[in-house]
Parts: C-alpha cells; sequence; structure tokens
C-alpha cells in the first residue's frame, strides 16, 4: 500500500492506496493490527474480493471507475451504537451527493444509497478488535452494469453526466462523515431519506443462527435511537424494532 495526500479531519490519519486488491477491508484489519490511528482508510481502485452485507453476494465494480474504501475508527470515539454507524455513514453519503451534485439520494435501512430507485452506494461495518470499519462502495464513472445490475444498480456519471473525481469526493465525504457522526439531529435527517418511506413493503428476518425466516409486510415508521428499524406490522398493528433484515419493495426481489 502507498500513502497519498488526501486531506482527512482526523488528526495523523492517512489514506493507504492499492490499485488493486482483495477487499480494503481485509487491508483495513491489517493497518488495524499495525496500529494506524483513528481516521486511516484503506483505498483501492479495484477489488477481486468486494463482497456485500450479506455473504453470498459480491460488490461488483469495474476497475479504476468508483470509490472504494475502508475506514477506521478507534472504539473510544464511539459514543453512540454501533448499530448506528451504517445509517450515519449512509446519511453522510446521502447529504454529499446533494451537496455537491443536486441529487436526491435515499438511504435505504440499513446501509445502502438510492437514486431513481437504483443502488448507487452500499456500506459494509464490522468491529474488528479495538476498532470499528466502515467499509464504503460508491458507484461514480462506471456507466454499465451486468447481468441483473443492470436493471438495479446506477452511478453518478450516469446521473449527472458528469466525470467525478473520485480523490475529491473522497475528501468531501470524510469531511461530511466526521460532522454527521458529531450531528444531534442525525434521526431527523436519516428519517427525511428514507427509501420507501411511504410504500408498503415487505421485510425478511432470519431466525437465529440462520433458522426460520420471518416475513413480515407493512410500513415504515422510522428508525430508532439504536439504529433499528421502525416498522409497522399491518397484521396486527404493531410497532416492531428491527436490527437486521432485508427490505423489499416488489415482491420477490430485494430494493
Amino acid at each position: 500500500m502507498v500513502r497519498i495526500k488526501i486531506k482527512l479531519p482526523w488528526e495523523d490519519a492517512q489514506v493507504y492506496y492499492k490499485e488493486r486488491t482483495g477487499s480494503t477491508m481485509a487491508d483495513a484489519r491489517a493497518l488495524v493490527d499495525e496500529g494506524k490511528p483513528h481516521g486511516t482508510i484503506a483505498m483501492a481502485s479495484y477489488q477481486e474480493n468486494g463482497r456485500g452485507r450479506f455473504k453470498t453476494r459480491e460488490w461488483v465494480s469495474s476497475p479504476g471507475k468508483n470509490l472504494l474504501f475502508t475506514l477506521i475508527f478507534s472504539a473510544s470515539s464511539l459514543h453512540r451504537p454501533v448499530t448506528v454507524f451504517p445509517l450515519l455513514a449512509g446519511l453522510a453519503v446521502s447529504l454529499v451527493l446533494e451537496q455537491l451534485f443536486d441529487l436526491k439520494a435515499l438511504i435505504k435501512w440499513p446501509n445502502d444509497i438510492f437514486i431513481n430507485n437504483r443502488k448507487v452506494s452500499g456500506i459494509l461495518c464490522e468491529e474488528y478488535g479495538d476498532a470499528y470499519l466502515v467499509g464504503i462502495g460508491l458507484n461514480c464513472n462506471q456507466t454499465g452494469f451486468s447481468g441483473d445490475l443492470g436493471g438495479t444498480a446506477t452511478s453518478l456519471r450516469n446521473e449527472t453526466h458528469r466525470f467525478i473525481n473520485i480523490f475529491e469526493l473522497l475528501e468531501n465525504l470524510m469531511s461530511a462523515i466526521k460532522k454527521t457522526m458529531e450531528n444531534e439531529s442525525w434521526k431527523t435527517l436519516i428519517q427525511n431519506r428514507l427509501y420507501a418511506a411511504d410504500e408498503t413493503v415487505k421485510i425478511v428476518v432470519s431466525g437465529p443462527a440462520g433458522g426460520k425466516k420471518n416475513e413480515y409486510t407493512g410500513r415504515i415508521a422510522g428508525i430508532t435511537d439504536e439504529g433499528a428499524l421502525a416498522f409497522m406490522d399491518e397484521s396486527t398493528g404493531k410497532t416492531l424494532e428491527i436490527y437486521s433484515g432485508e427490505l423489499m419493495v416488489n415482491p420477490g426481489s430485494p430494493a
């Protein structure tokens, strides 16, 4: 990994870059093991093994086209429940896309960003030792998507018809993430940007240890202080707090 000069809002933090890597999440774990400080970033032009929230899903990205990185937070810096952080990172992405490109970027609970009903960004968070890792993939200059992604994915280039400077975008996003982590109005800001908030949707929740899945139909009622989805179950009229699940807008397919 080589260090590149990117302005970051955290003291002593650096960006470590690879042209090609297995995954930036794995690179970030290695940086944690080396004792790198809070705010350090592992970044790559291409990931061979990028993945989504579910192990069976890959994060597919053309080489050199998109923003791919993992941000390291120290445990001592976390002043909110860790379950909130995928949403806080998503809020930062949403705000930057609104401010820089005038795009209406919506947050699909718990970890995706959508523009015009197409996914533009995914977020993957995990704990590692005394660190918390925030992995973000953001489609920037890729204009075509193969297979099923052709109908479900988009990029900033497709939406703005502009070339995106990935390194400048990273600087803006890091500033936004720091501000978002400190913003006491985070929950209201997220709720104002929730994807499918006014629609009847389904959510699939897995049982313990991969047990029987439960499926609920209803409407999104908001977000709790812990980052759970408040979901109004239409069959019982009760509001459920769901911490992990898959939101489905069209029957049979994830949103």
